[in-house]
């Protein structure tokens, strides 16, 4: 019965858990339900919106009101030339974000509700944007996309400052060029009509992050802008675009570009850039920098810009990311370092690409510039290290190129000083030397680059002290390590034999030294003679033969050479007659 009721316990279990599993992933793709306008507030915190007394926004909401007055066309509330300000963070992730000011041109004709004012962000944060333009409703298609959707000028210069975008999410287009205008995480489009006292739109000191996707004018902080003053922006966001596509923007249009810089990934189609996919017609780009990787699969693509035509400056940038052509073999990427195509008076000035360039075709491609007609670049440098065989332009038609072909550490050399402005020098101590190791004077090392200064080498030592022996090489007396060669005649465990003298029973030896450490032997103390053991030996004494005419010393003194064996008969016989002798005495004495 127990074993039957955790069976059932343990398949409940697992139903549980599986019924639980879709909920889970649905939960994982949930995006945010309703539209923020339909829950918009009725009025904003305080002020008048007024410069010195601009209206306070505290909440999704308030901000949701200005949305509203701003698209619903009432002249009277559209807030024109009027001033706002965040006084505190907000969170849209609860409902959909309908992009604040909108031009659209549907079939019935175009309509234009944009945003023609000034909003400081005060240095709040903005989190859990989703803004999602891909499919057309009654505003018709090509909206443009964005916390802001669209900004213009009617007799003001409108303004955004001092605003952080977090993690938002900005998607615009159905696949095709014709679904939306333009897309960015804080502005879709900046459309500023020019004139004899034309007004230029500012965005400056913001910061955002997150994903941008469109099918036209895809940029990190802004997809499309004219008239512009774009000034010390960061875009942190992963771009996926199809036509003119940008790390920070996607196309700029008479427009300055100053201290700004991107540094997600891009993806895209014709126009595809680090930095921006397109600059045309008297824009300005300074101290800008693209540090994202690029990726396209059409013409045109450049590790700062993809596409830039007439009069076009851009100065102290660099392009940091590597670039990847996918178009088919056959086809002519255009494949730059740091620009695709530059095209009538286009300057670049004290520029810089040290990403590495890959592409499946083999046409216009350059570790610089792709294609240059009629532009120029000056004081400028890609890394031919890690692109070998590219020239600076891959097809010069016409202009003037100062590119230097240099390895990784001249160009970061030169990016460091031309871009930042120096190096980052970061101080480091002394290092002493040891035995077998150079070290080094007290010195400097760039955090960027590498450039040194100072560092003077202090050769190593080399090991000192200790004693070689016939079997153990000397010990450093700084590391305590082994060093050197053995020193054959140094014997530690040298001990002297003395002198023997042999015998006719044993044989003797001639006084010598014997090391127990190598096993050799000597004649001196000094061990300067090598000797063989067997040179230490003297061979036994032999006996005197019959043939000697010396004498025995062994031998009686007799007086007279006399044979040995008669010697001993005449003993015998000598021996027997005093035998004799004496037993005929006692028998005598006896009777």
């Amino acid at each position: 019965m127990k074993l039957k009721q955790k069976m059932l316990c343990l398949v409940l279990s697992l139903c549980l858990l599986a019924a639980c599993l879709p909920l889970a992933a649905a939960a994982e793709d949930a995006t945010p339900q309703g539209v923020w306008t339909d829950y918009a507030a009725t009025t904003f915190a305080g002020g008048t919106g007024t410069k010195n007394d601009p209206y306070q926004i505290a909440t999704a909401q308030q901000l949701a009101l200005l949305a509203k007055d701003v698209n619903g066309g009432n002249p009277d509330v559209k807030h024109s030339g009027e001033y706002f300000v965040l006084t505190a963070d907000i969170d849209l992730s609860d409902h959909v974000w309908r992009p604040l000011g909108y031009e659209s041109y549907s079939s019935g004709g175009g309509s234009s509700q944009s945003f023609c004012s000034y909003f400081d962000g005060n240095g709040k944060k903005i989190v859990g944007l989703y803004v999602d333009e891909r499919v057309g409703d009654k505003w018709g298609k090509n909206r443009n996309a964005g916390l802001f959707g669209c900004i213009s000028a009617v007799g003001t210069e409108p303004t955004i400052k001092n605003l952080i975008i977090e993690n938002g999410t900005v998607l615009a287009g159905d696949g095709s060029t014709d679904a939306s205008y333009a897309a960015g995480l804080l502005v879709g489009s900046i459309t500023i009509t020019g004139g004899s006292n034309v007004e230029y739109a500012v965005i400056e000191n913001c910061t955002v992050s997150g994903t941008v996707s469109s099918a036209m004018y895809a940029g990190g902080l802004v997809g499309s802008a004219n008239y512009t003053h774009l000034t010390n922006c960061r875009a942190d966001v992963k771009v996926n675009g199809v036509c003119v596509s940008g790390g920070f923007i996607g196309g700029a249009f008479i427009s300055t570009l100053t201290d700004c810089i991107a540094t997600g990934k891009v993806s895209g189609g014709w126009a595809t850039g680090g930095f921006a996919g397109e600059f045309y017609k008297k824009v300005e780009a300074k101290h800008c920098a693209a540090f994202g990787s690029v990726e396209a699969n059409d013409w045109n693509i450049g590790g700062f810009v993809g596409y830039t035509e007439e009069d076009v400056t851009v100065e102290n940038s660099i392009a940091m990311g590597d670039v990847t052509s996918t178009l088919i073999p056959n086809y002519n990427p255009k494949a730059g370092g740091f620009v695709g195509t530059a095209l009538n008076g286009v300057k670049l000035e004290k520029c810089h690409a040290a990403g590495k360039i890959t592409t499946a075709s083999t046409g216009n491609i350059g570790g610089m510039i792709a294609v240059g007609d009629g532009s120029s670049a000056a004081d400028c440098s890609f890394d031919n290290e890690k692109n070998a065989a590219l020239a600076a332009v891959g097809n010069a038609v016409s202009g003037t190129y100062a590119v230097a072909a240099q390895e990784t550490a001249a160009v970061l050399a030169s990016i460091c000083v031309d871009y930042y402005g120096g190096h980052d020098m970061k101080a480091s101590a002394a290092k002493a030397p040891t035995c077998t190791k150079d070290g080094h004077e007290a010195g400097a090392e760039c955090a960027r680059c590498g450039h040194r200064e100072g560092f003077a080498v202090v050769k190593a030592t080399g090991h000192t002290g200790g004693t070689a022996t016939c079997k153990e090489k000397a010990i450093c007396k700084n590391c305590n390590t082994p060093y050197g060669a053995l020193d054959p005649h140094n014997h530690a465990a040298l001990v002297k034999t003395e002198a023997k003298a042999a015998t006719a029973q044993a044989e003797g030896n001639i006084a010598y030294w014997h090391c127990a450490d190598c096993d050799k032997y000597f004649s001196d103390a000094a061990a300067t003679t090598e000797i063989q053991k067997a040179d230490t030996v003297t061979a036994k004494l032999q006996p005197a033969s019959n043939g000697d005419k010396g004498e025995d010393p062994k031998s009686p003194e007799t007086g007279d050479n006399v044979d040995p064996m008669r010697f001993v008969m005449l003993l015998l016989v000598s021996g027997g007659a005093v035998i004799v002798a004496a037993c005929s005495r006692k028998r005598r004495e006896t009777v």
